[in-house]
């Protein structure tokens, strides 16, 4: 058995930078876009505590389209 602890390799610099991007603009947009359905919850009681989206999506051919005429 080796006691080589280098289990893990880098990612290619390309992915890397997207990943970076894809952080940056997450934290910048807020904890919930305004306008978009659902509610935060937060959960804990598993030694820390985070902020969840609660979401239940329409079911298919439920939907009603108003006539505007």
């Amino acid at each position: 058995m080796s006691n080589n602890l280098n289990h893990f390799r880098h990612h290619e610099l390309a992915f890397r930078t997207q990943y970076a991007e894809l952080k940056e603009r997450a934290f910048s947009a807020g904890r919930l876009l305004p306008g978009s359905p659902g509610t935060l919850a937060l959960r804990s009681g598993t030694g820390f505590s985070y902020w969840y989206r609660i979401f239940y999506p329409v079911p298919p051919g439920k939907t009603q389209i108003r006539d505007r005429s």
